[in-house]
């Protein structure tokens, strides 16, 4: 029952989305001018969905910079990948080897958005 919004670079999914009523806009995360504009760095959490290390990255450095206080969860390929992410900020990494996506909601549900929750789910992995 939170607000949120979903963003994507796919103007096919964007379409959809909007189709079905889901609040959605049309961007790439790895650009810090459209981090800024959709103010990303004020909100709660923040979850990529995308095994990119480059865009993994990029959204990760953008929040350092703003001093982010939120919950960043990210996506990559690798434990290596994930212990990069980690080193900037990331809260919780998904390596989808490892972790399955429905497992990530179970967690997700169970976690809420506090900080502290995710800092020890994240010392499990």
């Amino acid at each position: 029952k939170k607000t949120y919004v979903v963003v994507d670079f796919d103007p096919n999914l964007v379409r959809e989305l909007v189709t079905r009523q889901i609040p959605v806009l049309y961007g790439d995360v790895s650009d810090d001018n459209f981090l800024d504009e959709i103010h990303a760095h004020k909100s709660s959490l923040i979850i990529s969905t995308i095994p990119d290390i480059v865009v993994s990255t990029s959204i990760l450095s953008y929040l350092k910079t703003k001093k982010y206080n939120g919950i960043s969860v990210v996506s990559t390929h690798s434990q290596e990948e994930a212990e990069m992410c980690y080193a900037l900020g990331a809260s919780f990494v998904i390596v989808p080897d490892i972790l399955t996506g429905n497992k990530f909601s179970e967690m997700l549900k169970k976690s809420h958005v506090h900080k502290r929750s995710w800092n020890n789910l994240k010392k499990k992995f």
